[in-house]
């Protein structure tokens, strides 16, 4: 059995494995958390911003239509103007996306707007988002990830 020498072992075997194995997954888990919340904040904001395009771009295409007969896709300024209004809003206040003021590592949140083909509008968004604890880990440049999010809106005008 275990002699008198051997009293305590267990204890410095659960601080190694606490140190080395435990902390580091604890870290791993709180900026995971904050990579997929930001995730999920970023691709809400570019579903409702491309919705907001496509309805905005359906009225001025009808608009089109009775005018010249036809139907040529665009993104005018107007239906642009409504997409980062809706995109703007809903990343202005967000704890994880909003910029951080003087520090180089704040969240960048962009949006590009395009056509697809099949005359549907598509929203590309993308943000760097800061890491607490991951980027002294993997040698992120200066603790950021980027993450991306893109949609396309299922809008089709409906004839009444």
């Amino acid at each position: 059995m275990g002699g008198r020498w051997e009293r305590g072992s267990s204890m410095a075997w659960f601080a190694a494995i606490a140190a080395f194995l435990i902390l580091p997954l604890f870290l791993l888990v709180i900026d995971g958390a904050r990579i997929l919340y930001a995730h999920a904040r970023l691709q809400q904001a570019t579903d409702a911003a491309c919705q907001a395009l496509a309805e905005a771009s359906i009225e001025e295409q009808v608009n089109q239509f009775k005018q010249t007969g036809q139907v040529k896709p665009k993104i005018t300024l107007k239906s642009t103007n409504a997409a980062f209004a809706v995109f703007n809003a809903m990343t202005r206040n967000d704890p994880v996306l909003k910029p951080n003021p003087g520090h180089f590592t704040s969240a960048m949140t962009t949006l590009g707007l395009q056509y697809a083909p099949g005359m549907r509008p598509r929203c590309v968004a993308e943000a760097w988002v800061e890491v607490i604890f991951l980027g002294g880990i993997h040698n992120w440049p200066e603790g950021v990830v980027k993450i991306q999010a893109s949609s396309m809106p299922a809008a089709r005008s409906v004839r009444r």
